[in-house]
């Protein structure tokens, strides 16, 4: 083995171990965060159905919609973490990293697939620099933060890992011969591992098309040609692709749909999403390129005053903005593939099927962004190969300094849940969401009135929030203002009929006023809205138990009871209604 031979096999395991260890090192506080108030109690806190890898815990992971989702195999991983570390926070966020820091080497080496056939005059080391500095502006950029260090967001990770698996093995397919069949196989098995962790990826297949077209070169442009007999089998190796892409997007709408977290179009109208999709195209490569003021949420407005003017100079931007894409296709095709792939792997996140409270979302870029990563890598070698290379790798080094060094500090804001929220609050002050969670924080520390304060402004930017009228109808029972108290309760239950838990709580108050037959009247709807639940029937035991009502007592006792047996059987965390 020649000297130069030696040196490129060092190489070859040198940068991705590099990569793999400044990803890690940028993310590394995340190890010092706990779990946070938002997701993570209802996920991993106090859900123990997911505890482990036997059938019960298997069976669950694979036949529930929990929080929304279908992703078994996020679950899975989640089920080993718990054996491994129990509920040690550590352990879930070393997890997270581990896997981020994989993926964004499994990127490395799809990235120097791409420009190596893109770039086919760089030299070696022009492609190696060119692909580390693409994997790391994804790995260690701000806006990974989110995906990385929240421990919920592990179906994000996971599912990148097996996705750029996938885009690998499909671009180290030969043209023909059973190798190619085994190794188009082998894609479409990742595909499915990452679909089964999140279907953020349910676009991929289109992805696919577009790689083919620039910079395989596999697809001619224009379109004309795409279904010749000689490009016929190009279309069939993608029609699995398609296949599990589908099933994934429906399974991804039933888990919405079963929440009830899926925007109706009446609800959230078409003029609204439209000017959601707009401001989305913008917003992730404006924060691309200037990762600042990162906040956990940006709520959707309540209104939309002096929108109007905002979404049609946005629609006009984006159709020059378009239009000027197209017109370069030719002279930058590179620029044209990324700017579609951002589109299309944008779409399934941009508000066209608006589920839960937020506008855009930093965790929305975790696959998005990526051909912007190529992008840049592909402008650095061009810059360098017309001028000195010295001072483009210098100055991309110090890019990536400065990326790391904001992603450990936006880690950081993970650390705790009051860090969290006041990180939001500093940057959005109008969410509600925001303070709500902040007050129960606050609620939680026994700060009580700072808490109410939060609870008062969330109620103010949110008059007919439900559930921050029942928090704080809590907070003023605690206090003993019994009146006060009922009054936010019957506000939650005007605001939302099908809310269980203001029933249940005025229901909590009345008993301990005695007045008893009033209070079977709203356990009885509690349990109706949230049957099953052992709380509501030992409390509803005890109205009928102050009424004399023995026998109906009694069975409402041994319900609950069985439950509670049942729970603890099946090594289920305390349920509330």
């Amino acid at each position: 083995m020649t000297k130069s031979t030696r040196i490129s096999t060092a190489a070859s395991w040198l940068v991705p171990v590099l990569i793999f260890g400044a990803t890690v090192a940028a993310f590394f506080p995340a190890l010092h965060n706990g779990f946070v108030l938002w997701d993570d109690e209802m996920n991993i806190v106090d859900n123990s159905n997911y505890r482990g890898l036997g059938w019960p815990e298997l069976r669950w992971m694979f036949t529930t919609f929990h929080a929304g989702h279908y992703q078994p195999l996020s679950w899975f991983t989640l089920g080993g973490d718990y054996l491994l570390w129990g509920m040690n926070p550590a352990g879930y966020h070393l997890t997270n990293v581990v896997l981020h820091a994989a993926g964004a080497v499994l990127f490395y080496f799809v990235a120097a697939r791409l420009l190596r056939v893109a770039l086919p005059a760089a030299s070696g080391a022009a492609v190696t620099g060119g692909a580390a500095f693409a994997a790391l502006f994804f790995s260690i950029h701000p806006l990974r933060v989110e995906s990385v260090a929240w421990a919920t967001e592990r179906r994000d990770v996971l599912s990148g890992v097996f996705l750029f698996a996938a885009v690998l093995v499909y671009l180290g397919a030969g043209e023909k011969g059973p190798a190619r069949r085994r190794r188009l196989a082998a894609a479409v098995v990742f595909y499915i591992l990452s679909l089964l962790s999140k279907a953020s990826g349910m676009t991929l297949p289109v992805v696919l098309v577009v790689l083919d077209i620039y910079p395989l070169r596999r697809l001619p442009w224009p379109p004309r040609g795409w279904f010749a007999e000689t490009t016929r089998h190009i279309w069939l190796e993608k029609i699995p692709f398609f296949i599990f892409a589908a099933a994934a997007a429906w399974l991804a709408v039933a888990a919405q749909r079963n929440t009830g977290a899926l925007l109706s179009v009446r609800a959230y109208g078409v003029g609204r999403r439209f000017a959601q999709v707009v401001y989305a195209l913008f917003f992730y490569p404006w924060k691309t390129v200037a990762p600042t003021h990162l906040s956990p949420i940006y709520e959707l407005p309540l209104r939309s005053e002096g929108g109007s003017l905002w979404l049609i100079a946005g629609a006009v931007v984006l159709a020059a903005v378009l239009a000027l894409l197209f017109s370069l296709r030719k002279k930058y095709p590179a620029l044209a593939a990324c700017a579609v792939c951002y589109l299309v792997l944008v779409a399934p996140v941009s508000g066209v099927a608006q589920s839960g409270i937020q506008f855009v979302a930093d965790r929305y870029s975790y696959l998005s962004c990526l051909s912007w990563a190529l992008l840049a890598a592909g402008v650095a070698y061009t810059i360098q190969s017309k001028w000195k290379a010295e001072p483009v790798w210098i100055a991309a080094a110090a890019i990536l300094l400065s990326l790391g060094g904001a992603t450990w500090k936006q880690t950081e804001v993970w650390r705790d849940s009051a860090t969290l929220w006041r990180q939001a609050i500093a940057f959005q002050p109008k969410s509600s969401f925001a303070h709500y969670n902040l007050g129960l924080v606050l609620f939680r520390q026994g700060d009580i009135e700072n808490a109410k304060l939060q609870y008062e402004e969330a109620l103010r930017l949110n008059p007919f929030d439900a559930e921050t009228q029942n928090d704080l109808g809590l907070l003023l029972a605690t206090r003993g203002e019994m009146d006060e108290a009922l009054r936010y309760l019957q506000a939650a239950v005007h605001s939302d009929p099908s809310y269980a838990k203001p029933y249940y709580n005025i229901g909590r108050i009345l008993l301990r006023q005695g007045r008893a037959a009033d209070a079977v009247e709203y356990f009885t709807t509690a349990l109706r809205l949230a049957p099953g639940t052992a709380e509501i029937h030992e409390n509803l035991g005890r109205a009928y138990a102050l009424q004399g009502r023995r026998e109906e007592a009694i069975g409402q006792f041994e319900e609950a009871v069985r439950i509670m047996k049942a729970r603890a059987g099946a090594d289920v965390g305390p349920r509330q209604p």
